[in-house]
């Protein structure tokens, strides 16, 4: 504005050429150049206002019969500059909404690894551990002859392995916000339940297995989410209901694997899960729903549990 307003004086003094114009060229190059220079920096109103002062001094000041050209020529300079500078300007604002939907992307891939990472080390960390405590405070029914040296050796197992798998279920929370990384193994599936169930017997937990007879008939990505289940399963009766029997069953009906794994009531006042997340239960429903299953899981009522799951045997585009 400061720029046009610069040219009022040039008016009155530069010196007038023997031709029709009222200004010298110089003149009418530097206020074409000035004009468009505040509608490309200033503000969508200033630009406005000084095209308005523009168009009424070429009007006045140009050639006879051509004043009106100029005036179309200055306005449509004007919109095409203001719609240029619109497009930059959306460009610019695409392209900082792309980065933020990428970043956003990114965290959110970071958070369901970090979710996947949690639901693992529950799922192996918890399970191995149950079996220690396990071990430890039954050893001294199991192995006979046991000093009195050797059962206090067995408790204080026992409750290192239970204050250890209380802070193991701590940490989950932080591992679904700090980062973290874990070294591709092969995924277990059904062929390893049989592990499973021999580890829960000879920790002394009596354990009824059915296993499917062709267990070539499911997908890896149900075997993944179906071990899970059982060895949560197994994990949680045996901190919970310490001294009960467990049953697991395996059956293919149709396309669906079903699983059942039921527990009876504990024998001993002693339940060895103590405080935690909470974590067991819906991680395993989690997991069904991946491959598009469902899970239940419900009291009995001869007082024990029962975790029922059915998944697709072989789930189109579902991963584990």
């Amino acid at each position: 504005m400061a720029a046009t307003a610069a040219i009022f004086p040039m008016l009155w003094f530069a010196p007038k050429q023997d031709w029709q114009w009222n200004w010298q060229v110089s003149l009418i190059m530097a206020m074409l150049i000035t004009s468009w220079l505040v509608f490309l920096r200033s503000k969508p109103l200033d630009a406005i206002a000084v095209a308005a002062a523009s168009s009424v001094l070429f009007f006045v000041n140009a050639q006879p019969g051509t004043g009106g050209g100029w005036v179309a020529g200055i306005m449509v300079s004007l919109v095409i500059i203001l719609l240029l500078r619109l497009a930059l300007q959306s460009r610019t604002r695409l392209e900082e909404q792309t980065e933020v939907s990428e970043l956003e992307r990114g965290r959110r891939a970071i958070l369901e690894e970090r979710t996947r990472i949690a639901r693992d080390l529950h799922d192996i960390v918890a399970h191995r551990m149950s079996l220690v405590v396990v071990q430890a405070q039954t050893a001294q029914y199991r192995v006979p002859d046991v000093s009195e040296r050797a059962r206090v050796e067995f408790d204080g197992i026992a409750a290192s392995a239970r204050e250890a798998l209380n802070e193991v279920r701590a940490l989950l929370g932080v591992l679904r916000l700090d980062n973290a990384s874990a070294e591709l193994a092969p995924a277990p599936g059904l062929g390893g339940v049989d592990e499973l169930i021999d580890g829960a017997r000879a920790a002394g937990v009596v354990v009824e297995y059915l296993p499917l007879p062709d267990p070539s008939a499911i997908g890896e990505s149900t075997a993944l989410v179906a071990y899970r289940i059982v060895q949560e399963s197994i994990a949680n009766a045996t901190r919970h209901a310490q001294g009960a029997g467990i049953t697991v069953a395996l059956t293919l009906d149709g396309g669906t694997l079903n699983l059942s794994i039921e527990n009876g009531p504990r024998t001993s006042d002693a339940d060895l899960g103590g405080p935690g997340l909470g974590q067991g239960i819906p991680g395993m429903a989690e997991r069904a729903r991946t491959v598009g299953g469902s899970l239940a899981a419900t009291p009995t009522p001869g007082g024990g549990f029962a975790v029922r799951a059915s998944l697709p045997a072989r789930p189109d585009g579902a991963t584990a």
